[in-house]
């Protein structure tokens, strides 16, 4: 997102019909808008100060970027347009960062002996607009996000927290990342603070991930038609039949009372009758079944920290 300052040319327009009742023809002025300083938003900073001093400008301020490249002062009419522009800007910038990096850490992953001479390696882990990134070396450049060959979707993923119980051997502050094409990817932190940060984190990203989602659908069949799972934030869980191109069902998310599946395609929802204590299951059939199962845990996840404040804090 970049920010553009214009600067309008009023020049003649001689083309103008002559005015008959004057004896002079009057060419009409007209504006043209053209671009004088675009500056890029990200790790961009709005100040109203001047530069190394405490002293305020009045109604007016100043954008700059992270190469210092300042887009110069810019004046406001009067106290509530400057407000608009600061909210504006701000919030562009925030937005900016927010769609950026959520978390990055060095942390421990267990590797089998046949892939590696040691238990453990170091990996360097990212969670990054609505993705989990796995690198050898941190990301320096653009390119290296672009060329990881190991990085997934954290909604189409289940993050879990190893039970000491559960542990491989004797490293403690573990957990699992299990993907929709069924890797597990078992890390380990440093301490217990260290794992919970990367819980809450991923949680964090997870929520605002699918807030700008929205919805997710997924190709499936029901009673032998085609048909289109959808996952709705608000809506809930939804059946749309291709044949007869209408919606067949539809829940809301606190209807579901359990699921049950086969481990390869068929997937059983359990849902409470709407005025009633019986059950409605609903069967359908999906080929991506792995994914389709984290993605339901990721959007109740979602929906719960919307409507509960509180959810993510107690990470």
């Amino acid at each position: 997102m970049t920010i553009f300052i214009f600067f309008s040319d009023k020049h003649s327009n001689n083309n103008n019909s002559p005015d008959t009742s004057s004896p002079v023809s009057i060419p009409r002025l007209e504006k043209q808008w053209s671009i004088f300083i675009s500056l890029p938003l990200l790790f961009a900073y709005l100040t109203r100060y001047h530069p190394g001093t405490d002293r305020l400008r009045t109604n007016a301020f100043e954008v700059v970027g992270v190469d210092n490249t300042s887009t110069g002062i810019i004046h406001c009419e009067d106290c509530h347009s400057l407000a608009d522009w600061i909210r504006a800007i701000t919030n562009n910038i925030t937005a900016l960062l927010t769609q950026m990096i959520i978390y990055m850490s060095w942390v421990q992953e267990r590797v089998t002996p046949a892939k590696h001479w040691q238990a453990w390696k170091p990996k360097y882990i990212a969670l990054k607009g609505s993705d989990v990134y796995f690198f050898d070396m941190p990301p320096m450049q653009t390119r290296d996000w672009i060329r990881c060959d190991t990085a997934f979707k954290v909604y189409e993923c289940m993050f879990k927290v190893v039970k000491d119980s559960d542990l491989l051997d004797d490293r403690q502050h573990c957990c699992t990342i299990h993907t929709g094409t069924g890797e597990i990817i078992y890390l380990n932190t440093d301490s217990r603070s260290d794992l919970l940060y990367l819980e809450k984190a991923w949680y964090r990203i997870n929520h605002i991930s699918l807030a700008r989602l929205k919805n997710k659908t997924f190709g499936c069949t029901w009673r032998g038609r085609l048909s289109g799972l959808t996952l709705d934030l608000e809506v809930g869980f939804s059946l749309y039949d291709s044949e007869t191109k209408s919606y067949m069902w539809s829940y809301k998310f606190s209807r579901l009372k359990g699921s049950s599946d086969d481990g390869k395609s068929k997937l059983k929802l359990h849902f409470s009758k709407e005025g009633s204590s019986q059950i409605e299951i609903r069967e359908v059939e999906c080929t991506n079944l792995q994914t389709l199962l984290f993605c339901i845990h990721a959007f109740l996840s979602a929906k719960l920290a919307s409507v509960d404040p509180a959810y993510l804090t107690n990470y």
